[in-house]
């Protein structure tokens, strides 16, 4: 299915969307010189921030689950299946493997998560949650099911 960008979303700059992805009323992709990536069923919800600055490339990998108010700097990079929950943070250049998961409020450390790891609390701590990217798959892939009938309209 093609990407569906809601009426509202503000897409500036070297903004490239994967197949099936959505990206929800009042989300901003910014690309200030540099470029966006989001991959292939992804879902983008409102008030959510993705930036990108001069030379960088910030990157969504498939299958990613960004919700709202969540904040994503340029140059990160996540991969397949990862979650950032209602007003997580992603910061500049930070490399997020695949089935990460950035908790309500949180911010992902500098140095980047490994895969299948979820950053959670004010105080950055972490655990290691098995087959996370698996299930985060699923569960996007349930929501953009039960959305796609209601876009068709």
């Amino acid at each position: 299915k093609e990407a569906v960008v809601c009426s509202g979303a503000v897409l500036q700059g070297d903004v490239t969307v994967g197949d099936g992805s959505i990206i929800h009323p009042l989300a901003e992709l910014r690309a200030n010189g540099g470029a966006i990536v989001i991959g292939a069923n992804c879902v983008v919800e409102e008030r959510v921030q993705i930036l990108s600055s001069a030379g960088s490339i910030t990157s969504i990998g498939d299958f990613c689950h960004l919700e709202v108010y969540a904040v994503v700097q340029p140059g990160a990079q996540l991969g397949r299946g990862c979650l950032v929950e209602c007003r997580g943070m992603v910061p500049e250049g930070c490399n997020l493997q695949a089935g990460c998961c950035v908790g309500v409020g949180a911010a992902a450390p500098a140095a980047g998560l490994t895969s299948n790891v979820l950053v959670y609390g004010t105080v950055g701590a972490t655990r290691v949650v098995e087959n996370s990217e698996a299930v985060n798959v699923e569960a996007v892939t349930a929501q953009l099911q039960a959305s796609w009938p209601l876009l068709a309209k």
